[in-house]
């Protein structure tokens, strides 16, 4: 997520904006961001104040919500182009409606973001209408001479002249052809003879509109042939000027689109059908996949015994031969499986989610029975119940392993498997082999091995996609890089990067799990006490910027950790320390009722937000660690899940973001402490 350049902040630095937005809090948190940018900024809170300011100051651009009291953003647009057809305008909205998105393209709305906003797209979107208002600025003063004829016309145009009224007076060979008309039966004739009744009545309007104004106009539009048929042209239409400046007459050059239309729309119906399937068989499998460890750890406090436990699964197609399942068992005591079903296509996706499904069940059950269960049992069930399942040449691969964190042992039943990789405290790597052949339909026996893993500071485990895929510029897999890049790796990003700088084309489906301890207690370089305040929360946010400047000097670092730093401390002050819900928030503002309620709530609060900041090595690479820690109640972790796979919702936008502009995130198992974990780029 890179910063705006100095040349970029110098265009934007000529421009104003108005920023309407009735969530008072998305409004000071992007403020800020956008108070920098432009040469003036003006804020509204409603669709009727952003139009009397629009009216009042005539802005270069308009960045506005759709939902709002009093009028929402698109009737403000509305009557935004009835003052200025042609003004600039982004909007913004929490819900992926099509009704919304129709509605921004009938207005032109040049850019339509969901919430919660990436900074990239609201960069590009910036930049992009930036870009144009100032290179139509420049082309009005510049341009004084309109180019009156276009350069030579391809032979196979379809090409029509008329005159200022729209009476045709010449036309090719190539249209009298395609049209069906003979010449002496267009001569004379209105232009409309060709309209055909689907073409929306507005393509019309807008093309004259152009022509009344002596503007080219340039689309696609669907004509009526002579014999009742049609025919789709790419259309561009000039007006010719006399040296009065007045239009003497008018050319049409069409290139005739019809049969590659007609192509087009058969394959897009075929192909959202089968995107349509393809999406809904992806949402099953991600469905089926269990991570109780998703973005959070198993643990109370977050202290240097934590265990970071992330995965990472791309499928090289929709039907994956490849699952995992991480799942917590109690008692300290976790469970890891990495399924590679043996093959590709329906077959072997089948055969991995039915055996992954099966697993998460036997594991549901026992937790719900409060039935123990050992590495053992879920082997020895697991394999009875997909054998009959298997077809007789079918085989699959698996991972199953079982860690007790209290008393430090490690069990594992891997199955034709690539080794396990382990990594002790001083650095060495150890390779775990498979210790039993592959699943079948006849498989007997089930080796299962263990030991201490006291020493074992960071564990990897995968299937065979990863290390059989090929590298980039050399004759090799990948298989003959892994132990070098997990030994520089800390956290799951750090291996999905070094993965991605090596590999060449993905040739397979690719899951791991990797598992890391991180020592950062003894390095901590700077810590706050913040006092459950909007004022506070200002003052911490200045610290913070001034603690990464100290320490690092990397002005990317500090806008875009600054930036998850903001959102984070605004969800540990409302929802934990104030108690405030997101469904109670959203009804404040609503009604009014926020800001009034907010100093209330501060008043009876005396609880503060525990700010602590580490800086750690690890090989040759630096991290930031930021930790910040309410005195709430926390929140329930699993809803992660559903804040990352439906980012376009309104509750969660601050997780999402810190999550986009980080190297990880992670909650303790209350969800009253959070930390991020930010690379130092060299």
């Amino acid at each position: 997520m890179a910063p705006f350049s100095p040349a970029q902040r110098s265009s934007l630095n000529r421009l104003t904006l108005l920023y309407v937005e009735d969530d008072l809090e998305i409004q000071h948190s992007t403020s800020r961001l956008l108070r920098r940018l432009f040469k003036e900024l003006f804020l509204a809170s409603d669709g009727e104040e952003g139009l009397e300011m629009y009216e009042r100051y005539r802005p270069d651009i308009v960045l506005t919500d759709v939902q709002m009291p009093k009028m929402d953003g698109l009737s403000m647009s509305r009557s935004i182009r009835s003052i200025d057809p042609d003004a600039p305008i982004i909007i913004t909205s929490a819900y992926h409606d099509s009704k919304y998105l129709l509605e921004a393209i009938k207005n032109k709305i040049h850019h339509y973001l969901l919430k919660p906003i990436e900074y990239d797209d609201l960069k590009q979107a910036l930049l992009e209408v930036g870009e144009k208002i100032l290179l139509k600025r420049e082309l009005k003063e510049s341009l004084h001479i309109l180019n009156e004829y276009k350069a030579a016309v391809d032979a196979n145009a379809l090409v029509t002249k008329t005159d200022a009224q729209g009476v045709i007076t010449a036309a090719n060979d190539t249209f009298c052809s395609v049209s069906g008309y003979a010449l002496d039966e267009l001569l004379g004739q209105d232009h409309n003879i060709f309209r055909h009744p689907d073409t929306p009545i507005e393509t019309f309007q807008s093309l004259w509109a152009n022509i009344t104004n002596k503007e080219s106009w340039k689309g696609v539009v669907k004509n009526l042939a002579k014999d009742g048929s049609y025919f789709i042209s790419d259309t561009t239409i000039i007006p010719v000027l006399g040296t009065d400046g007045e239009i003497i007459e008018i050319i049409a050059i069409r290139y005739n689109l019809t049969e590659h239309k007609m192509t087009q729309e058969r394959m897009e119906r075929r192909e959202d059908y089968s995107n349509y399937q393809e999406e809904l068989a992806f949402k099953k499998q991600l469905n089926i996949i269990r991570n109780d460890f998703y973005y959070k750890l198993d643990d109370e406090k977050i202290t240097d015994t934590t265990c970071l436990i992330d995965s990472y699964f791309r499928p090289l197609d929709i039907m994956s031969g490849d699952s995992y399942s991480i799942r917590s068992l109690g008692d300290d005591v976790n469970f890891f499986l990495v399924v590679d079903g043996m093959g590709k296509g329906v077959s072997a996706s089948l055969s991995a989610m039915l055996f992954t499904t099966y697993i998460n069940h036997l594991i549901d059950e026992s937790i719900q029975h409060k039935e123990p269960l050992t590495l053992r049992t879920i082997t020895e069930q697991a394999v009875t119940y997909i054998k009959p399942i298997l077809l007789e040449d079918e085989v699959l691969s698996a991972h199953f392993i079982r860690v007790d964190t209290q008393e430090a042992f490690f069990e594992h039943a891997s199955f034709a498997m690539p080794a396990i990789l382990t990594r002790d405290y001083k650095g060495n790597i150890k390779k775990i082999p498979s210790n039993n052949p592959p699943i079948s339909k006849y498989g007997n026996t089930i080796q299962i091995d263990g030991a201490s893993n006291s020493d074992i500071r960071q564990t990897l485990l995968y299937s065979d996609g990863l290390v059989e895929n090929s590298v980039k510029g050399a004759d090799d897999l990948y298989m003959s890089y892994i132990e070098e890049d997990f030994a520089k790796a800390l956290t799951r990003d750090d291996m999905h990067q070094a993965i991605e700088a090596r590999l060449g084309p993905q040739e397979d489906d690719i899951t791991f799990i990797m598992l890391s301890r991180l020592e950062f207690e003894k390095y901590q370089i700077a810590s706050k006490q913040v006092a459950s305040s909007m004022q506070a929360l200002d003052e911490a946010d200045r610290w913070y910027a001034q603690q990464l400047d100290e320490h690092y000097q990397d002005p990317e670092l500090t806008e875009r950790a600054g930036y998850a730093f903001t959102e984070l401390m605004l969800n540990a002050y409302e929802h934990g320390n104030l108690g405030i819900s997101g469904r109670q928030k959203q009804r404040m503002i609503e009604s009014g009722e926020y800001w009034d309620i907010l100093p209330e709530k501060e008043q009876g609060c005396d609880k503060e937000i525990l700010v602590e900041l580490y800086d750690i090595h690890h090989q040759e690479q630096q991290y930031l660690i930021t930790m910040i820690t309410d005195e709430g109640e926390g929140f329930d972790t699993a809803l992660l899940r559903d804040i990352f796979y439906r980012a376009n919702k309104f509750h969660g936008r601050g997780v999402y973001i810190t999550r986009k502009s980080s190297n990880g995130i992670y909650y303790n198992a209350k969800g009253n402490s959070i930390f991020i974990i930010n690379t130092i780029r060299k």
